[in-house]
């Protein structure tokens, strides 16, 4: 079964630290990804940006402006 989704990142890191935020998205595109799936993230604010840049991160996920674009890039 081919399972995919998008994420809204506008409010990541908030309540919980980044690094937290982040390890869950990871697990869950580990996850997807396993089932065949895979994880487009949309609205990532620009300190969500910096962090993937310096993760290495920003090679790993699909990030797109808006959630419409997310989802025409299942389709792909």
């Amino acid at each position: 079964m081919l399972v995919s989704t998008r994420l809204d990142l506008s409010a990541i890191g908030q309540p919980e630290p980044l690094d937290a935020s982040i390890g869950k998205i990871v697990w869950l595109l580990k996850n997807l990804r396993d089932a065949g799936g895979d994880l487009h993230l949309f609205s990532v604010p620009p300190h969500v940006t910096s962090f993937f840049k310096a993760m290495g991160l920003d090679a790993v996920f699909q990030v797109h402006d808006g959630e419409a674009e997310a989802i025409a890039a299942f389709r792909e």
